[in-house]
């Protein structure tokens, strides 16, 4: 790669923490209308259902019960879904200010 320095990391439970307000901003950005931007987001995102947040597994290890609270907060409110075809190009969108930092 030519690189004295190759970093290389994974964003635990990235398509969680990209909310439906940031897709929307995000189809906002490409020139949509307001309700077009609205419709979309609702499509593209999805909410865990309260029973299967209540049948999560327990917080076991340092730091898990933190991590577990922070997961089921995102997994509970309006994120992108694993195993969409839309959500890995709106989350590499979402994260273009990170990208352009690192």
């Amino acid at each position: 790669m030519g690189r004295a320095v190759v970093l290389h990391f994974d964003l635990e439970s990235f398509f969680t923490t990209v909310g439906a307000g940031r897709v929307h901003g995000i189809f906002r950005l490409a020139g949509y209308p307001e309700p077009v931007a609205h419709t979309l987001a609702g499509l593209c995102t999805t909410v865990t259902p309260p029973a299967v947040l209540r049948a999560a597994p327990p917080a076991t290890g340092d730091g898990a019960v933190e991590r577990r609270h922070r997961m089921l907060a995102h997994l509970a409110a309006p994120h992108l879904a694993q195993g969409a075809p839309t959500s890995p190009a709106l989350a590499n969108l979402s994260a273009f200010g990170l990208d352009r930092r690192l």
